[in-house]
């Protein structure tokens, strides 16, 4: 990461493998900030351009849920960016997106909104410069 790499950390919609969105994302960070202390986690707005640098996403990326069931606890969640320096070298999400990319826990349709989240996030990734 620290010389051009590019981390994506998305969180199962699964509750039994993924029981807490708060505490997978608390955790992550805690464990970036053991290995890589100069990284900050910070929101990324759903103006910013990983919504639209291929497909265009409104309101943020799409979320899948376990046995279809709504979760607020998930959706009140958008992507994290990881900074290094002035880079985005990585992206958390708590949305489940390569659940509902394999059409498992997403509504109909989620498929497609997941895989298109999935496409601008790699594309994105491949736009940054290295370190």
């Amino acid at each position: 990461m620290r010389r051009g790499g590019f981390l994506f950390i998305d969180a199962c919609c699964n509750r039994i493998i993924n029981p807490s969105a708060d505490a997978f994302l608390k955790n992550h960070i805690t464990r970036l900030q053991e290995i890589l202390p100069e990284a900050r986690v910070v929101p990324l707005p759903n103006t910013h351009e990983i919504y639209r640098c291929f497909f265009r996403i409104d309101g943020g990326p799409p979320h899948t849920y376990d046995q279809n069931v709504f979760d607020a606890e998930r959706q009140k969640h958008g992507l994290y960016a990881i900074e290094i320096g002035n880079r985005v070298a990585g992206v958390i999400t708590l949305s489940g997106l390569q659940c509902g990319w394999s059409g498992q826990a997403a509504p109909p349709g989620h498929d497609v909104l997941c895989m298109r989240m999935m496409v601008n996030i790699y594309v994105f990734a491949m736009m940054q410069g290295g370190a």
